[in-house]
């Protein structure tokens, strides 16, 4: 469906005097008004790290305050056009996706630390803010923002947000939710909604800050949040642990569980990544011989003493269950160990075509429909899929590449996708058999949309499109993403 497009002159100027000069930049004009970007550049803008989709905008507003933001959002509901919040698109679900049209709105200039909370602890912060950037800040306060994945270096908060991100310490700290004191949304109304965050209880009637924390902005566009703090772990201890197979990983998991072990991460990958991240990052090989199966386990020393975890490990060597272990024995070393894992997506989509999977399963299931989605590869030439993820938690990131080293500098990307597209409702069919979720913690966006149903019923998707009315009557944030047509 193609959207209603701004480009009049009447539009581009409401605009421009809701922005300031400079901050309202038309794709024709990119190159030539200063904004110091190519149309390539002003294309990434309405795109996420998911290749399957393709930008197709001609307007780019960078607002530096949410009275911007709200003032532009307003204009466009009244005026019916369509907006895609931008953040640092690393998205995997065509979540920020601009392809019918849609003016993006990027929060990337909203970038501030607002205020520091000690006694809550709590940071308030706007939505632009680097992931990475907040954990820098948290710790130099002496406290630990729980939000850790590979993507940090870009993501930003009101995207980790708006996907309610997980990542490698879910385990330990949950999902993103769990942490969100407060939040200041504009919704597609142009209401703005303040949910105070001074104050952790609040028990004054349904939590609507909720509706918008993995609602993928479809809802409304978050301004700030206030984000509670953890605290740092004091010895933060990482092992490479070498296992015959996924069951035996989770037997290993519930074995530390059972002695007192509380992981702060627990990630397995296959053989399979490894061999891709060995080829692509110029890695050894971790241990003497390869292994069917890694598990990264990363705890606190402080709480469960080192000698006593080697000792545990001892046992399990003895009764199979591991069949290598390399400790990390400085901080250098433990970044190397992490390296193996948080290089695996890099990877893949740097040296394959890729089909990308991110599934929630119960604990029992996984070894089954792991040996399934093997069996239905196995007709398809050229293709074989790999697995990892965060299994301490239940996700299972499942890709399925290409075969051949630099196969996808040889290959076309769209032969691919075409040769593969049937394995999806394949895929999903099966995850919903097993009381699964297609999206464990990607979000929906283009993606997913139309198997939605595998996950969620009929009457939870009607209310869904029933709050969009609500928040958002026009429709004119983030359209087509989540929700069937």
């Amino acid at each position: 469906m193609k959207y209603k497009r701004a480009t009049s002159t009447e539009h581009i100027s409401a605009l421009r005097a809701c922005l300031p000069a400079g901050r309202v930049i038309v794709r024709d004009e990119s190159s030539s008004e200063g904004s110091g970007l190519n149309e390539a550049e002003f294309l990434e803008y309405g795109r996420d790290r998911l290749a399957q989709f393709h930008p197709d905008f001609d307007l780019l507003l960078l607002p530096d305050s949410s009275e911007e933001v709200i003032a532009a959002v307003r204009y466009c509901k009244e005026h019916n056009l369509t907006l895609v919040p931008s953040g640092g698109r690393t998205g995997l679900a065509g979540g920020a996706v601009a392809g019918q049209g849609e003016i993006v709105l990027s929060l990337g200039r909203m970038n501030r630390v607002l205020e520091f909370q000690p006694r809550l602890p709590a940071i308030r912060c706007e939505a632009g803010v680097i992931t990475a950037e907040l954990q820098r800040y948290a710790a130099e306060q002496g406290f630990c923002f729980p939000l850790d994945l590979a993507a940090a270096g870009s993501s930003q908060i009101g995207g980790n947000i708006a996907t309610n991100a997980g990542g490698t310490r879910v385990i330990r700290y949950g999902m993103l939710r769990d942490w969100i004191v407060g939040l200041k949304v504009v919704t597609g109304a142009g209401d703005v909604l303040t949910f105070p965050g001074g104050i952790l209880k609040n028990n004054t009637g349904p939590d609507l800050k909720h509706a918008f924390i993995g609602s993928e902005g479809i809802y409304g566009i978050i301004l700030e949040a206030t984000i509670r703090l953890a605290i740092a772990p004091r010895q933060p201890t990482t092992v490479l642990i070498g296992v015959p197979d996924i069951d035996v990983a989770q037997v290993i998991l519930q074995e530390l569980r059972r002695q007192g072990m509380q992981p702060l991460a627990f990630e397995f990958f296959d053989q399979g990544c490894l061999e891709i991240v060995r080829e692509h990052l110029n890695v050894a090989e971790p241990f003497r011989e390869p292994v069917p199966g890694y598990v990264l386990l990363e705890w606190d020393a402080a709480e469960f003493d080192f000698d006593d975890a080697v000792t545990m490990f001892a046992g399990m060597e003895e009764r199979h269950l591991i069949r290598a272990l390399r400790p990390a024995t400085s901080s250098t070393q433990s970044a190397e160990l992490w390296r193996l894992r948080e290089g695996i997506s890099e990877s893949i989509s740097m040296t394959r075509h890729v089909r990308k999977y991110d599934v929630s399963l119960p604990a029992e299931c996984f070894a089954g429909f792991q040996a399934n989605v093997i069996a239905l590869c196995r007709d398809m030439a050229h293709v074989y899929p790999v697995f990892f993820g965060h299994l301490g938690d239940g996700n299972l990131h499942v890709n399925i590449v290409s075969s051949g080293a630099e196969s996808r500098r040889t290959g076309d990307t769209h032969e691919f996708m075409e040769d593969t597209g049937n394995i999806d409702m394949e895929i999903y069919k099966l995850i919903g058999s097993l009381n699964g979720s297609i999206s464990a913690e990607h979000g929906i966006g283009l993606l997913k949309k139309d198997y939605l149903h595998l996950s969620r019923s009929a009457v939870e998707i009607d209310y869904m499109r029933q709050l969009k009315s609500v928040f958002d009557p026009a429709g004119i944030l983030n359209p087509g993403k989540v929700i069937p047509d």
